[in-house]
């Protein structure tokens, strides 16, 4: 028989289980997308200078995923964040981690702190 169907009648469960459970994707395109982001990634951080550097990159490689992930715009919100941030109590730095960002930057006081902020005003061009 068959490598192909052989493999196929003794997984025949697991693959069909997105008929059962309609939150299971047919095909796993954004997994593999995910994963060559990550494997292409990899060659071009060979070259980040030091430890420090690779830390660097690993929080905002994670920052920047996190926001995908959660449907929050990665550019507006590290944009957002880098004029908060200095400004931002310290006990309550979690309300700018992107679960909590939407409603966070709702807030009034965020959206004034925002706007009286002259350097957001130089990247939004006014």
């Amino acid at each position: 028989m068959y490598d192909g169907v052989r493999y196929a009648r003794n997984q025949r469960n697991g693959l069909q289980r997105f008929l059962h459970d309609a939150r299971l994707p047919l095909d796993n395109d954004i997994s593999e997308r995910e994963l060559r982001r990550q494997a292409v990634g990899r060659k071009n951080w060979m070259f980040l200078g030091s430890d420090d550097g690779g830390h660097v990159n690993a929080t905002f490689t994670s920052l920047l995923a996190s926001c995908r992930m959660l449907g929050v715009e990665p550019w507006a919100c590290l944009r957002d964040l880098m004029c908060l941030l200095p400004r931002w109590p310290k006990h309550q730095v979690l309300e700018l981690a992107p679960v909590n960002w939407t409603p966070t930057v709702a807030r009034e006081d965020v959206q004034a702190k925002l706007a009286a902020d002259r350097y957001r005003a130089l990247t939004l061009g006014d």
